[in-house]
């Protein structure tokens, strides 16, 4: 009877796998489905959603909802740069509200013009994407580019111990009023790893990240060019053990509060350089008598309003903190989107005794620095 019971489990098992289904959907509406979400919605628990290369438009290609459902959409090429949701400033791109897990993700595309506003918070926050009710799906390889939400998370919101995994995505050119990029509220927990927050903005708090009582955990990350009143990079409201891993953070500017804002949160920071913050933005700023910031083999280097000063100037020399120019490859940076390293870089793997510091390893020699093609970028912060 046992060995019965487990053939007829094998049986159930192979049977389920084969139900799960591969669906195409064509930018001009052709396919298998007219629209993304008429695909999602008669997809069953594993099934994937291909969508052919190009650009997504109108109703049912915006304010895609996975309906908590563990379905896969992707780009056929893999190629984020040509396949495209256009919400056309009419919606947002994609809403994870019913429980999603992990098994539900989104992959290999581009989310751009999107728009979050509406009668309260929740309706204006995550222009390319909102996440809530402890939905936590998977979202890799893709960009977030030039979306906007009037409150909270231009790029992505997250809200109500949502905690997804994020991976090997862009967020560029994204605004609101609390975190340009990213907006994490009430005991939110992502994973974010080798991504980049490139120009975004925020009238108030977090031109990249803001947290709210929520622990963003971000590992080979680089944060550039954003902007914001306070906390240009990050800004971490009353959140516990917010985490920086061999980050990369350069040319972030505030008005006031600093690259990184710490007001009243727990900031544990290794491997990680915080250089070149624009006038007045001073590297770590903390407010609040609760708040702690422990930095471990951190170069922090070139702020404008201070590198090792307020509540992290005890901290120069131990753990193997220093303030060095970090060596970029290139002059400007945030402008070519090269934070590699010259091999003389005192962040270099073998010059720290941290090993590397920073999300990007050696790029370049001391001789002239010779052209190089994006591709090739991304592949050494891959390593």
């Amino acid at each position: 009877m046992p060995r019965m019971l487990a053939s007829f489990s094998l049986v159930l098992i192979f049977a389920t796998d084969a139900r799960t289904a591969t669906f195409v959907v064509n930018p001009h509406g052709t396919g298998d489905f007219a629209t993304i979400q008429a695909a999602i919605d008669s997809a069953d628990a594993g099934d994937i959603i291909e969508l052919a290369d190009g650009t997504y438009t109108g109703i049912g290609n915006r304010d895609v909802d996975f309906l908590g459902k563990a379905v896969t959409v992707r780009s056929q090429s893999g190629n984020p740069a040509t396949c495209v949701i256009d919400c056309e400033g009419l919606g947002r791109g994609f809403y994870f509200h019913s429980g999603e897990g992990a098994d539900a993700a989104l992959t290999g595309v581009t989310v751009s013009n999107g728009f979050a506003t509406g009668a309260d918070n929740l309706a204006r926050s995550g222009g390319g994407a909102h996440c809530r009710h402890s939905s936590s799906p998977t979202i890799s390889n893709c960009i977030f580019s030039n979306n906007r939400a009037d409150y909270a998370g231009g790029g992505i919101a997250l809200a109500h111990s949502a905690s997804p995994s994020i991976s090997h995505c862009e967020f560029s050119e994204n605004s609101a009023q609390y975190g340009g990029g990213l907006f994490a509220i009430d005991q939110c927990a992502p994973v974010i790893t080798n991504s980049i927050f490139c120009g975004g903005s925020a009238d108030l708090h977090g031109g990249g990240v803001y947290c709210y009582t929520s622990s963003p955990v971000l590992s080979f990350c680089t944060l550039s060019g954003n902007t914001a009143f306070l906390g240009a990079a990050i800004d971490a409201h009353e959140s516990s053990v917010v985490g920086l891993f061999n980050c990369t953070l350069s040319g972030n500017t505030s008005g006031f509060g600093g690259v990184i804002r710490n007001f009243e949160a727990s900031l544990d920071m290794t491997n990680t350089i915080i250089a070149f913050g624009g006038p007045p933005s001073e590297a770590v700023y903390c407010v609040g008598a609760g708040g702690s910031a422990t930095l471990a083999c951190c170069n922090l280097y070139g702020n404008a309003g201070g590198d090792w000063v307020g509540c992290v100037q005890d901290q120069l020399g131990d753990n193997g903190n220093i303030s060095s120019d970090p060596v970029f490859c290139s002059s400007v940076p945030d402008n070519d989107r090269n934070w590699t390293l010259r091999s003389d870089s005192p962040c270099a793997p073998g010059q720290s005794g941290c090993g590397l510091i920073g999300a990007w390893n050696v790029g370049c020699s001391t001789s002239p620095v010779r052209s190089t093609t994006w591709g090739k970028i991304k592949r050494l912060h891959a390593e």
